[in-house]
């Protein structure tokens, strides 16, 4: 315990130790040389806004402190100027002729007003402005400037710091200073370390920060973000540190909503649609969302995840529901529930609705047919089935399945409908087609031949019994008639055989198929007959006069049979001349004498009537015209006609008087009666001519005679002038054959035949071409053509071309190009070329030249490359070809030009240094460039990435300055040389990882304070903010770990005499730095203390002794000795 004590001591003790209070507490003054008028003091910002000043010391180095007198600048102090001053500042004014004492002073802080002043140590307020002093004069007043020291701060963050967010969530925050405003322009956002660029927006005192993320942010992503912000006032405020906040982005799970199990009233075999909308206050798209059916409350697992239910799996009765729990590819939401729909029942449906036969007649039944079928196999109940006539109901024949034909009539249209029903729905109404009820075949029936027995020479007749029970007459009735079991066409559809037909032995039928002019009844065959045999007749029995006086005998036989074994008798003067007999002709007859003959005909089984031929008296014998002809006899249109014939005369009597006759066409050209010749110039193709003669001997006429008929026959046509084009013609040349086609009947060319040869092999495929395709040609092949012209009618002479042979087609160079086609200075440059030769002949000696810019460079020519130490940027090269192929040289051909490119440039040894930097260190990239063409450095692009994200504010710089790298980052950079031309490839260094710099304590100081505890004093010096710190007290070397890691240790813990230190072991939260140890502080003895000083007694009177009275306290306990009084 301290010791108190309580003496009577003089009072001068208490002035003495109060006086001695005063000078310990006491700043010394700086060392000033004295001279004209001095000022010196502390300069103190006051902010209204902060319940303390800021007072300027000699670290505030941007603080100018100035004296206006007369608006002249008469003195001024920088802070920190002069090491002597310390925190103060000193201001000499010199007294002279232009200023003097009195003079009234402005004192202004960088070009601000001060806005109080105060004498010290007093503290008096002193009036502005401030009047001079006198020479040699020194004052200490401190000035007050009324400044705005407050840093802007934020506010209204959404989302809250250590709050939770959506994925999706923009950022949003105020930065707000009541004072001189925010400096909009000086405002720096990051998020997770990179710097963005928000939306910013003028608000009440300040400035809204809007940042909506590109992309959502990571499902419990922790995200940082920083701000910093300065505000307008002079002296300008920063907010420093960095104000840090963190919030954490949680998924939000997705929504599923308007569940629709479509369709609503389902019936059997319908297929289940699902749907659903999907929402995500994230903006995630859907992803895994779990679709799960239920039938009668059971889980189908065939269908999980399906949106669509098969019409196989749907039956009548049936409830069905499904859920959907979304899922937007991080987490599910709620599990949904669609309404639930129940099967209903599927009305039954007929098909192939028709009625049968589709083709009635009125005749049939008709019948309607259908297939009835229902997807819930129930069966049919009273389907409703109602039959139309010609579009009227007959109600009379409601739900009946069959019309008798006995109700239907030829020409009535009839129709029904179909209700299908099954019981408790009804199908769908169908109408089956509209069929007509046709005509009814009508029939032959009694099919026979008459007479029953025909004889040869008897006329056959066909009868048979026509009906049709739709009463229709009988149109075109078919009618076939067959003799020995073969049809005779030429009777078709006759009902009589002609007499002449019918001959003995032959067998005859026929069959009739009816018809009423619609339709067709069945065929019908009657019954066979058999041909007897008919005696044979003659008639028109007759004596012909032949004009060389031959008697002929002409009659006309008739019977089934062929005339045999006829007898025939001549009488002259009416005796019968038997040599004769059975002959037709007479030779030796008289003037004078009469004739007849007599006939009976034989079929070769029976005679026929004997017949009487009439008498002939025998005159002059008319001459005879014979061997009638014309020549030519095939004339052409170039050829005259001359009539050719022999003249006799039994009498011997010479020809005189002939009548000649000519026709054209059966028309007589009487212009040319009694002439021999018609001339070419009257003839023309087609006509038929012919002439008629009557021989005369003077006295008479023999019989007219007729020539044969001639045809002016159509004159040949003629090819001339054959030819082969080209006449050199070459393997890619198509042939064509050419000639002059010509006929004297101006016809038009009809039936050419044209036929190629190849070294004289006849070629089928080009049979009557005029070409011959490109394809079939070869080189030394000899190929000619012949043309055999027709004129629709005839052909004329066969033509021959002369032969051509195939030459040889030059070679060609196509698809010329230089490889390659974007050529460097380090590349070759290679012809390259397609050489095609359509005879297949082999490249030789092809020639090649080549040129830079437009000069030929004749030590490559025939070099199929050009190598690469020949070419320098920016020059133009093509190169000239003209293929050979041994006979013939190609068409000169001229590549494209190329231009030697620039070449991109090359970066190699791309690094960061220092190669293991330490947070705050500065970052420089380093490589080497390289450029084959020696092109300079121009436009090269730098793209610096931390923790693989680029950092587009150093973009193109090669150093990161210092203090912007933060620990554990990851630094790489990439770089795309270029030349100002073109850029070269990318390339990215290693990567650097920032270290953590280890931090550092200094100015350790321990001290005892005013209360008596032990107080530890350091600055921590680091990028990093101080976490971990270590600190350990040693009381006489020994560890007090009670006091680990305290600052202060109390004074009830110190005794005097004891040492006492402590250590400390600086950490940023990652590493500990060194460890420092204070110096030693020694307890020494502790000034005692008077307390509760009081003089006794209180009211003393002057009779009174005075008597010192107080608490004497010792805090080492030490007793007191000598206290002054």
């Amino acid at each position: 315990m301290p010791l108190c004590l309580n003496k009577t001591i003089t009072l001068i003790i208490i002035f003495l130790l109060f006086f001695s209070f005063q000078v310990v507490l006491a700043k010394p003054m700086p060392e000033i040389i004295t001279q004209d008028y001095t000022l010196w003091g502390k300069i103190h910002l006051k902010d209204p806004d902060l319940p303390y000043d800021y007072t300027l010391t000699s670290k505030d180095t941007g603080y100018n402190i100035t004296v206006c007198i007369n608006n002249l600048v008469v003195s001024s102090y920088t802070m920190g100027s002069n090491p002597n001053n310390e925190d103060f500042y000193v201001l000499k004014i010199p007294i002279g002729k232009s200023i003097k004492t009195g003079d009234q002073a402005h004192i202004k802080v960088n070009e601000f007003n001060i806005n109080n002043a105060y004498q010290e140590p007093e503290h008096q307020p002193v009036n502005l402005p401030l009047l001079i002093g006198n020479p040699f004069e020194t004052k200490r007043i401190d000035f007050v400037i009324l400044v705005d020291k407050t840093p802007p701060y934020i506010a209204n963050h959404n989302p809250s710091p250590d709050s939770i967010a959506s994925r999706n969530t923009s950022i949003y925050l105020e930065i707000l200073d009541k004072g001189a405003g925010v400096d909009q322009n000086k405002i720096i956002m990051t998020v997770e370390g990179n710097v963005i660029t928000p939306v910013i927006e003028p608000v009440s005192n300040g400035y809204s920060i809007t940042y909506q993320p590109i992309e959502i942010f990571s499902d419990n992503q922790q995200v940082d973000v920083t701000i910093y912000a300065v505000d307008l006032s002079p002296f300008a405020n920063e907010i420093s540190p960095l104000h840090t906040y963190r919030f954490v982005a949680k998924n939000n799970a997705p929504i599923a909503k308007n569940l629709l199990l479509t369709p609503q009233h389902p019936r059997t075999n319908d297929e289940l649609l699902c749907s659903y909308e999907y929402s995500d206050i994230d903006g995630d798209i859907e992803s895994g969302s779990e679709i799960k059916w239920y039938k009668d409350e059971v889980y189908q697992s065939y269908y999980k995840n399906k949106t669509r239910v098969s019409p196989t799996s749907t039956i009548k009765g049936q409830t069905w529901y499904f859920t959907v729990r979304p899922r937007d590819g991080i987490g599910f939401g709620e599990i949904y529930k669609s309404e639930s729909v129940v099967i209903q029942n599927s009305p039954p449906t007929a098909k192939d609705v028709r009625i049968v036969p589709t083709s009635p007649t009125s005749s049939v039944s008709i019948s309607c047919n259908y297939d009835y079928d229902d997807p819930d196999n129930d069966a049919e109940v009273n389907s409703e089935l109602h039959w139309y006539k010609n579009g009227i109901l007959q109600e009379q024949y409601d739900n009946k399945r069959e019309i008798e034909s006995s109700s239907t009539t030829k020409g009535d249209n009839w129709h029904f409908t179909i209700k299908p029903y099954d019981g408790i729905d009804y199908g769908e109404l169908l109408t089956s087609s509209i069929v007509t009820i046709l005509n009814s075949p009508p029939e032959a029936t009694n099919a026979h031949i008459e007479p029953v027995e025909p004889i040869a020479g008897e006329e056959l007749l066909c009868l048979y019994d026509y009906q049709d029970s739709d009463g229709d007459i009988e149109i075109g009735t078919t009618i076939r008639w067959y003799k020995n079991e073969n049809m005779q066409s030429k009777y078709n559809d006759e009902k009589f055989i002609p007499r002449e037909v019918t001959i003995l032995g032959d067998s005859w039928h026929f069959v009739v198929r009816v018809k009423d002019g619609t339709e067709e009844g069945k065929y019908q065959r009657s019954e066979t007959v058999l041909i007897g045999n008919g005696l044979p007749i003659v008639s028109n029995v007759r004596i012909e006069l032949v004009t060389d006086g031959s008697l002929l005998a002409m009659y006309d036989y008739r019977d089934r049979e062929s005339e045999n074994g006829t007898e025939l008798r001549w009488y002259r003067d009416g005796v019968v001349q038997e040599q004769y007999n059975d002959q037709k002709i007479v030779t030796d007859t008289n003037k004078g004498e009469r004739w007849y003959f007599t006939v009976r005909p034989k079929d070769g089984v029976d005679f026929g009537r004997l017949e009487v031929s009439p008498k002939i008296t025998i005159g002059n014998i008319a001459p005879i015209a014979s061997k009638l002809e014309i020549i030519p006899k095939e004339p052409l249109t170039t050829d005259s006609l001359t009539c050719n014939y022999s003249y006799s005369d039994a009498n011997g009597d010479l020809e005189n008087g002939t009548e000649i006759k000519w026709y054209k066409n059966n028309i007589i050209q009487e212009k040319y009666n009694n002439n021999n010749i018609i001339l070419p110039s009257e003839t023309h193709k087609g006509e038929k001519w012919h002439f008629t003669i009557r021989p005369q001997d003077g006295i008479n006429f023999g019989e007219m005679q007729k020539s044969p008929l001639v045809t002016i026959s159509n004159s040949l046509p003629k090819a001339t002038n054959l030819i082969i084009n080209p006449s050199k013609p070459l393997t890619a040349d198509e042939l064509i054959c050419s000639y002059i086609y010509s006929d004297a009947d101006e016809d038009t060319e009809n039936g050419t035949e044209i036929n190629w040869y190849k070294d004289d092999v006849y070629q089928s495929n080009y049979k009557n071409k005029l070409k011959i395709s490109a394809n079939s040609t070869q080189k030394g092949q000899i190929w000619y053509f012949t043309v055999k012209p027709k004129d629709g009618e005839d052909f004329g002479e066969l033509k021959k071309s002369k032969p051509i042979e195939i030459g040889n087609t030059p070679p060609i160079a196509n698809d010329l190009s230089i490889k390659p086609s974007i050529a460097m200075p380090d590349d070759d440059l290679i012809c390259h070329y397609e050489y095609t030769d359509i005879d297949d002949d082999i490249e030789e000696d092809t020639e090649i030249i080549w040129y830079k810019n437009g000069f030929m460079q004749e030590k490559y020519n025939n070099q199929l490359k050009i190598p690469s130490f020949e070419t320098n940027k920016g020059e133009i090269w093509y190169f000239t070809i003209k293929p050979y192929d041994g006979f013939d040289y190609g068409d000169l051909q001229k590549s494209p030009s190329i231009k030697i490119g620039n070449t991109p440039p090359e970066v190699s040894n791309i690094y960061i240094n220092p190669s293991n930097p330490l947070a705050g260190e500065e970052l420089t990239c380093f490589y080497d460039y390289y450029d084959i063409d020696d092109d300079t450095e121009d436009g090269t692009v730098i793209r610096w990435y931390k923790n693989g994200n680029l950092q587009s504010i150093y973009n193109d710089t090669k150093t990161i300055q210092a203090g912007i790298t933060t620990s554990g980052d990851n630094w790489y950079v990439l770089v795309i040389v270029s030349d100002g031309v073109e850029q070269g490839k990318q390339q990215k260094s290693e990567t650097v990882t920032i270290s953590n710099i280890l931090p550092i304590a200094e100015n350790l100081d321990i001290k005892l304070a005013s209360n008596g505890d032990i107080i530890a004093s350091y600055d921590y010096i680091d990028n990093e903010k101080e976490e971990g710190t270590e600190i350990r007290w040693y009381k006489n070397d020994d560890i007090q770990e009670k006091y680990n890691n305290h600052l202060i240790i109390p004074s009830l813990e110190k005794k005097k005499g004891d040492k006492w230190y402590f250590t400390i072991r600086p950490k940023d939260g990652i590493d500990f730095g060194e460890i420092q140890t204070s110096k030693s502080l020694t307890i020494g003895n502790i000034v005692p203390v008077a307390n509760n000083l009081i003089i006794l007694p209180k009211e003393p009177f002057t009779t009174d002794k005075l008597t010192c009275n107080y608490d004497y306290d010792d805090m080492d306990n030490d007793a007191e000795v000598n206290s002054e009084l």
